[in-house]
């Protein structure tokens, strides 16, 4: 599934969600019932990315928990997830904008190349190649 496509899976199921006749909040939805967690987080240890994945979410929408989403975040990364590498070569390279200090600047956009190479290498998704050209054409104004 592409990333694109996944947004789209996830606006239809958020829009679905907030269709129904339950008094619950659609972020409610994210959460991992407590008797899954413990099998949910040993598969997302193990690598498993739609467990990682399901993690980030609980996180995500649970009170004071970005810093433990982002550390998954992070493992995702290492797994492979091309949405996951994508979001940070694009978080990245917007913030490698608004960086006065060359040196990090150019850091910033290198780990975003890495980052969004390595996505398209796993889902060949032409919003990764634009945003990876964009990283190459900005590293080369660097130079």
């Amino acid at each position: 599934m592409s990333m694109r496509e996944g947004l789209v899976l996830f606006l239809c199921l958020f829009c679905l969600a907030g269709c129904s006749d339950q008094n619950v909040s659609p972020s409610e939805d994210f959460l991992i019932p407590r008797e899954e967690m413990p099998s949910v987080i040993e598969a997302a240890e193990r690598g498993d990315i739609a467990a990682i994945r399901r993690v980030i979410a609980h996180y995500d929408v649970s009170p004071n928990s970005s810093d433990v989403a982002d550390k998954w975040r992070a493992r995702a990364r290492r797994a492979g997830d091309a949405r996951e590498l994508y979001d940070y070569a694009a978080s990245l390279a917007t913030g490698a904008k608004s960086e006065s200090e060359l040196s990090k600047r150019r850091l910033m956009l290198s780990e975003a190349r890495e980052s969004a190479r390595l996505s398209y290498e796993r889902d060949p998704d032409p919003y990764a190649k634009r945003l990876l050209d964009e990283i190459d054409r900005s590293l080369r104004e660097e130079k």
